[in-house]
């Protein structure tokens, strides 16, 4: 079997690709638009029956303030707010509406260009995610998208706590680690620069940026870009190409 050192870890080969790549989840392999928007509806019929606020209206309302924002943060509050419901009435609901959020069953799916490139990356690399978020969502999430069989490991960063999401680099090594790959060895695909890419950079993986998703728009300076931008998702393969 191949042996690998790189600082301080043992790396072993358990198969025969020597290299890896790693992608995030949300806004890289789906729009994870499409998730909130469910997500808003089940809240909204919620708060239709016992607060009278038409469910539309509110998803509306939240979707407009998602783009806006480009997070989820406190967006359950300032809606409320924007309709009208009292700040002692949003810290009563807002906890049980996160849950309806989380637990509602979602109707997803892949960017179109996605599979026929994952299924043309898989002959000949190692395929993982490394995604961030509640774990049981995440699931859910990788389970409704079929991504399960496809990827080689699948890393839920706050399993160990949100502290331990990225940019840490621990989940990127992880990663590579458990693979049985040096991190130069490793490519990271992500999309948003306030989080993919430091960490990834910081564990010596090389980087690539889709540039689609809520960040699409973003532009941080060189320290949080990635080593590489797409435009297209199918653009990946030649990518990759040209690094290893």
């Amino acid at each position: 079997m191949k042996g690998f050192s790189c600082t301080g870890r043992s790396w072993l080969n358990l198969n025969n690709k020597e290299n890896t790549v790693l992608f995030d989840l949300d806004d890289t392999l789906f729009p994870v638009i499409r998730f909130c928007a469910g997500g808003y509806m089940a809240v909204g019929t919620y708060l239709e029956s016992c607060l009278h606020i038409p469910a539309e209206r509110f998803r509306e309302l939240c979707l407009r303030l998602l783009v806006e924002k480009g997070s989820t943060g406190r967006i359950f509050n300032e809606v409320l707010g924007c309709l009208g419901v009292s700040p002692g009435e949003q810290e009563r609901l807002v906890p049980h509406l996160v849950s309806l959020y989380r637990d509602h069953s979602p109707c997803i799916g892949l960017y179109p260009d996605v599979l026929p490139v994952i299924s043309l990356l898989k002959q000949r690399y190692n395929l993982g995610i490394i995604t961030d978020g509640d774990p049981l969502v995440q699931r859910k999430k990788i389970g409704a998208l079929g991504l399960e069989n496809m990827m080689q490991v699948i890393i839920y960063t706050w399993e160990k706590g949100s502290e331990f999401g990225k940019p840490d680099p621990a989940s990127f090594l992880e990663a590579a680690e458990r693979l049985g790959v040096p991190p130069e060895k490793a490519v990271y695909v992500g999309d948003n620069p306030h989080k993919d890419f430091t960490g990834a950079k910081k564990a010596g993986l090389y980087t690539v940026r889709v540039r689609r998703g809520l960040h699409r728009r973003v532009n941080l300076g060189s320290g949080a870009e990635a080593h590489m931008e797409i435009s297209r998702f199918k653009e990946l393969p030649e990518a990759l190409e040209k690094y290893f």
